[in-house]
Parts: structure tokens; sequence; C-alpha cells
């Protein structure tokens, strides 16, 4: 163990640029020169007698300590030390350096590797999410993850001039029926109702109202806010807020790390509702919005195996509009449009939830009814078809006198596959139109 003097102490603190010093488990007992500022930060800290012990475990090693007095300070001390004898006493010759700009390059790196993995995990999740309230709730989740001293969340969908929460985090569920006017959020308060960047809202701007008269479970006193705009196809579409109980709590850093959030969410939004348009267009047929044929395909195939495994039956009907290429030539293809629409809508809006019904080509429609026997179907349909007929298509200044035929088969006694059960539908409504066209002879 090495033997140190007073004098070889002064010519130590001559030589080295730390200014050595002497200490026990108590206190420094010799100093030789004026305290630097990050030796007074330590012997407010007081924790001599942890030093002393670490070092009498492990001579001339180095110490780490944060001497920082508030949250956003950011300073550290390496602490180096060594055991000595001096003057008779066993002492820890120590040596104090600041290194708190490579511990903040240290914590900037860290953030950035944090941040670039949460970026992986965000994208990843969000972009294989089912529903646009899935994508809120794990940029939530992220956004916590990412912002160290939040504890809070939520989003909230505009819906005309109003704001309602449709996400939340760490609030209980009531926060759901929460809804402000756009002018009484905190981004509009906070940005001159421009609500078009993040902003950092501290305590002393966040206003009286924090709570806005939530039950018990969420009246907790927000210190500080996150708050920006989502922006979908120009237009805002809702606002993301983290909070904090601590005042003060975000910088610089959470509100990029919060862009970055922001950016990801609208690209997310954007393609899912990009997503759900091409899935309705490969579903839908656009001028009727019914099922297209190539899904309704899919969907008799589905209702056939399961048919099958259940021995079920079912029906298939099948519609056409009467006299439709008339209507067609005689007033052109816009009122055609529309017959079509409103033939449609009167089918869609008597069918069950559990009926498919589908525009199958041109001017005819078909469906898949289940727990119908013929002679029901046929009431139904003569009943909606003479209330068709009963009151003409008004557009503009013409009325369009509407009606259609139908013909029905049943699975599996008229057939097992799609087309023999079509062309059984097909020969039972064209005698059922033939029918009615010589009643009316």
């Amino acid at each position: 163990m090495k033997h140190i003097t007073k004098e070889q102490l002064s010519i130590l603190s001559d030589l080295s640029p730390l200014s050595p010093f002497l200490f026990n488990r108590d206190e420094i007992v010799y100093f030789d020169k004026e305290l630097p500022d990050i030796i007074e930060r330590l012997i407010e800290l007081n924790l001599w007698s942890q030093y002393y012990e670490e070092f009498l475990k492990k001579n001339n090693s180095d110490i780490e300590i944060n001497i920082s007095k508030n949250q956003n300070e950011q300073r550290w001390v390496v602490l180096k030390g060594q055991v000595v004898i001096f003057e008779g006493r066993e002492l820890i010759l120590g040596y104090c350096r600041e290194v708190s700009k490579r511990k903040r390059k240290e914590f900037e790196l860290d953030r950035e590797k944090k941040l670039r993995s949460l970026m992986l995990e965000l994208t990843q999740s969000i972009f294989i999410a089912n529903s646009i309230s899935e994508i809120f709730d794990l940029s939530l989740v992220n956004a916590i993850k990412a912002l160290e001293k939040s504890s809070y969340g939520s989003i909230m969908l505009k819906q005309g001039n109003m704001f309602q929460t449709v996400s939340y985090y760490g609030f209980s569920a009531d926060i759901l029926n929460l809804k402000l006017p756009c002018e009484n959020t905190f981004l509009a308060r906070n940005t001159d109702n421009k609500m078009d960047r993040f902003v950092r809202i501290n305590l002393e701007n966040l206003g009286n109202q924090t709570n806005f008269n939530l039950k018990d479970e969420n009246r907790i006193l927000i210190g500080s806010t996150l708050s920006g705009p989502i922006i979908v196809e120009g237009q805002l579409y809702a606002i993301i807020n983290i909070d904090s109980l601590e005042n003060n709590a975000f910088d610089d850093n959470d509100v990029q790390m919060m862009e970055f959030i922001r950016n990801t969410v609208e690209v997310a939004i954007t393609n899912h509702k990009l997503y759900q348009q091409k899935l309705f267009l490969s579903r839908y047929d656009n001028l009727t919005q019914l099922y297209n044929r190539h899904y309704f395909e899919d969907q008799f195939e589905q209702n056939r195996k399961r048919a099958v495994r259940y021995e079920e039956k079912f029906a298939i009907v099948l519609f056409d509009i009467d006299y439709f290429k008339s209507i067609n030539d005689r007033y052109g293809h816009f009122i055609g449009d529309q017959v079509l629409k409103h033939v449609s809508d009167l089918l869609k809006s008597n069918q069950r939830d559990s009926d498919v019904l589908a525009r199958f080509g041109g001017d005819e429609f078909i469906g898949i009814l289940f727990n119908s026997n013929v002679e029901e179907l046929n009431r139904k349909y003569f009943e909606l078809n003479e209330m068709l007929t009963e009151k003409d298509l008004k557009v503009d200044d013409l009325n369009i006198a509407c009606s259609f035929s139908f013909g029905i088969a049943q699975y599996p006694n008229d057939g097992e596959t799609l087309d023999d059960l079509v062309k059984v539908a097909d020969f039972e409504m064209y005698r059922n139109k033939r029918t009615r066209r010589e009643k009316l002879l």
C-alpha cells in the first residue's frame, strides 16, 4: 500500500490538472487547493462511505457519478481512487474529472439506437395493423416507450369541429367519452389555433382546464404535454398527446422523436386507407355497392363447402331488370345507372345480414339466401316487385317505371355447382318473366 505525504500531495496538485484530494468514510480530509465545483457537488451528495468501500474492494478503479442538480442539467464526473496511507491513516487518494460531454454523447447515441429500434418496431407493427384504431393504439404504446418521462397518452380524432378521444394509454376507459371543441384542445390553445406542429406545453401554459371534467380515475395533474397534429391527405385528421406528471419533462429530442412517430402514423393511415379502398374495389361493385361477381363466386364456394360439411341447404336467386335495354336506349346510360341503383337499393334493404347479394353483370343481380324455402322467397320477391311497380323512379322531370324478374334454385337439389344453379335460376327467371308479360297482354 502506497504512503503519501503532504509535500507529495502538493507536488501532485501542481502537476495534475485534476487536483487530487484525500477522503475517508465520512468526508474529505485533505485538499491542497480551492475545491472546484464538481468536488462541491460530491460533498453535497455525501456518499463518501459508499465510494470508500468501493475503492477498498477495487483499488485504482473508476466510479461514474451523476452530479446533476435537476433532471435537465445532465452532469457527470468520474471519480478515480487509490488506497494510500497518509499520516498513519488509510485513506483514498481521489481524482475527479468531469465527463458530461462524453456522457451526453453516449446518451444521445444510446437514444438514437433506441429510437432506431423503436422506429423498426413501430414501422413493422403499424404496417401490419388491421385497422386505424390498432394503428393508434400501437403508436401510443411506442411513444410511451420512446419518451422516458411520459406516463399517459391519448389520440383524439377530428369530427367536424370537435375532437373525440379514440385511443388512450394510462387513463381509464371513460376518457373515450371526452369530446372537445377544436379551440379547447391543448394544441389549438398553444399554436394560435394553427394546429400545424408539435409543441411542448409546460405547466404554466397548460391552463386551468387540464382534467376536462373527467371522472376520478382520470383526474391526474398533468405537468407537461407533447401535442401535435396527425395530417392525412393534407387535412388535420387527429391530435396525439403525450403527457407527463413532471413539469418541463420533454426536450427537443422528444419533439423530434414524436415527429418521426407522427410521420410513420400518417404514412400507415394513408396506406391503410388506400388498402381498404383497394379491398373495397376488389369486393364491391362501384355503382351499386353490392358485392361484385368475383367476390360472390368466392363466397359461394365457401358457403358450398360449409353446406357439405353440415348438410345444409341454401337458395340461389337470380334477378334482372325488366326492359333495361329499352330504358338505356331511350333515356341514356345515366338514367340506366339510376335504375340499377334504385333496384339494388330495394333488394339490399330487404335482405338479412346472413344473405349475400351481388351484381352479377349488366342488369343482373344474384343472391345466396339461407333458411328460406322457395315458397317464402317467391312471396317475398313478388311483393317487393309490386312495391317497385307501384311507384315510379323520379329523376329530374322523368318518371321511370321499374320492375324486375327473378328465378330461384336450391342447393343441392337443383345442382351442386354455381353454373348448374345459375342455369336453373335463369330458366325460372325467364319463365316468370314470360308469365308476367302474358298476364299483361
